[in-house]
């Protein structure tokens, strides 16, 4: 699969990549991703890193505004041979049911460069730079370092630190999980929402009531083995039997 950079969320932003090429994960991989331990939030994108990103070319440099929909994207194509993808949802009213819906139809939120406006901020008596276009590379470093703490950090919040963790000031930024007073902590939570690259819901209708289910990219596609076989084209594997 192709992507051309400027279909990425962040609109273009790369200097030096014209696109980025996917690959379907392999039966090999998928065990390794499923084996790979893994709890909190940072845990998760670290398995997500390790066992997605990496295996794509200069994966480093890639910015972290596009991180949740390369890894959605590479999950899509490795349970599904097309782009149109079954998944089973839960209705409150109902239960669970099938619905599907088209990879070319996903929606993420794009790069704004308004956010750029924001320049520096001051936390725990220490002024720190913004850099909204942080590289995956610098994401990871920053949860290693942060997963040394052995505390949950929300998504929003982990984007928050990671565009204030700069080569200059990375050491720094740690001292705000033990120093934060009451407005840094609220500054944090402001950031997350000014910030990051939030992935917009989908929404979905149950068949039965008419009830909506919206979801989070980030909750799908959790059982990449079961999603291949609700995804497999039954037909064209029995002809293959012979």
């Amino acid at each position: 699969m192709i992507i051309p950079s400027e279909k990425l969320p962040s609109s273009g932003q790369y200097k030096d990549r014209q696109y980025i090429e996917l690959k379907p994960m392999t039966y090999t991989q998928m065990k390794e991703y499923d084996k790979y331990p893994c709890k909190t939030t940072i845990e998760k994108y670290l398995r997500d890193i390790d066992c997605l990103i990496s295996k794509i070319p200069s994966w480093e440099g890639l910015l972290l505004f596009d991180l949740d929909s390369i890894i959605f994207s590479i999950k899509c194509i490795s349970v599904s041979e097309s782009t149109k993808l079954k998944i089973p949802l839960n209705c409150k009213r109902c239960g669970e049911f099938m619905t599907e819906f088209d990879l070319n139809e996903l929606d993420f939120v794009t790069f704004d460069e308004s956010k750029l406006e924001i320049h520096s901020v001051k936390l725990a008596n220490e002024v720190f730079m913004v850099n909204p276009l942080v590289t995956v590379g610098q994401f990871k470093d920053m949860l290693i370092e942060i997963g040394k703490y052995n505390i949950d950090i929300d998504r929003s919040e982990l984007f928050a630190l990671a565009m204030l963790s700069t080569d200059t000031n990375r050491s720094k930024v740690y001292n705000i999980l033990n120093k934060a007073t009451t407005s840094d902590i609220a500054m944090i939570l402001y950031l997350s929402t000014v910030l990051t690259c939030s992935t917009k819901p989908l929404t979905f209708k149950c068949p039965n009531c008419n009830e909506e289910v919206v979801v989070g990219v980030q909750d799908l596609i959790t059982d990449l083995f079961r999603y291949v076989r609700i995804n497999a084209d039954m037909v064209k594997l029995y002809n293959s039997i012979k």
